[in-house]
């Protein structure tokens, strides 16, 4: 089992220096064995210390993204914050990862470690909130967590992989849906601010803002910038219409149970006014014993066009507008 050191600063005589538990203020002294563990759990919390010159290496686990019982400076010469000169650096409190994976950097070395219960990574420029491993990060340490949940994404990152649309997989880079999402921009960054959920039975792919997400099929948890993320699979009658589901932009997977026919106009797009259970048996996604159907919200449209198909004859409609599209959970 690792020991967590947390270090009591001498009194010295030009500057009496609060103890390593006392909360941080800026570019407090510290050294070389101290790590992040007094601040556990401040998820968000920004503390600037100050490394001394002539430091030696420390324990250090993880990259970019680091144990809370890691040494401070030492993953301060590994992130390239500082050298071994020391210098003054700002770290941000993280949750728990489920992971932590090693790597050799600057003349450090560290090492690898399953789930632990805090981290830390560090910001750019001094304390400018700027997060450097912030697009490399998915909100699978936030899992058990509700929200709101805010994260910093620097200007200029690197897109990340995505999953879904609207909704998005736990596993998915934070800020490359955050530019998917159209919260920000990928060259400016910014704060973005997201909200977990449970798992869905599908995620779409799609293309937005310059960013092209995948599809997936169910996964166990989910992360959106809306507050309103859907329940997985909720069951909705065969008079339940496209608008009561679905806004258009949004995603969800609904149940329909085994029921008879309502009201539908248009043909593989639907007015949202439409029944999302008839309009689903029309498309073939189900049959009239129901089943889970997979639907997104889509923009108005100037016309819609009778069908027949499966047992189910739609009617024309002139210009409405909103409308669904439905299709088979992957």
């Amino acid at each position: 089992m690792r020991t967590l050191n947390v270090a009591t600063f001498a009194i010295m005589a030009a500057l009496a220096f609060s103890s390593f538990s006392a909360a941080a203020s800026a570019q407090t002294p510290i050294s070389w064995s101290d790590n992040a563990t007094s601040y556990r759990g401040q998820v968000g919390n920004r503390l600037s210390f100050y490394c001394p010159g002539g430091g030696s290496a420390n324990t250090v686990w993880g990259t970019d993204i680091y144990t809370d019982d890691s040494s401070i400076c030492t993953a301060a010469v590994h992130a390239g914050a500082i050298g071994w000169g020391g210098g003054a650096v700002t770290i941000q409190i993280q949750p728990g990862m489920p992971g932590y994976s090693s790597s050799s950097r600057n003349g450090v070395t560290t090492q690898s470690y399953p789930a632990w219960t805090g981290s830390f990574s560090f910001t750019a420029g001094g304390g400018n909130g700027a997060d450097p491993a912030a697009w490399g990060r998915n909100a699978e340490g936030y899992i058990g967590q509700t929200g709101p949940i805010t994260l910093n994404c620097p200007g200029g990152g690197t897109p990340g992989s995505v999953w879904g649309t609207d909704y998005y997989t736990t596993d998915s880079s934070i800020c490359t849906a955050a530019v998917h999402a159209g919260v920000i921009n990928m060259g400016r960054g910014g704060t973005v601010t997201f909200y977990m959920s449970g798992g869905l039975s599908s995620y779409p792919g799609s293309s937005r803002n310059g960013i092209s997400t995948s599809t997936w099929g169910s996964y166990t948890s989910t992360f959106a910038f809306t507050p309103n993320v859907p329940n997985a699979g909720r069951s909705i009658s065969w008079s339940t219409d496209g608008a009561s589901v679905v806004s258009t932009g949004q995603t969800a997977i609904v149940v329909c149970g085994p029921g008879s026919a309502g009201s539908v106009w248009g043909t593989d797009i639907y007015s949202s006014d439409s029944s999302v259970c008839t309009a689903a048996v029309h498309a073939g996604v189900i049959n009239w014993g129901g089943g889970p159907v997979m639907v997104t919200g889509v923009g108005g449209q100037g016309a819609y066009m009778a069908s027949s198909r499966n047992g189910v004859t739609t009617s024309s409609w002139g210009s409405y507008h909103s409308s669904f599209v439905v299709a088979r959970p992957r």
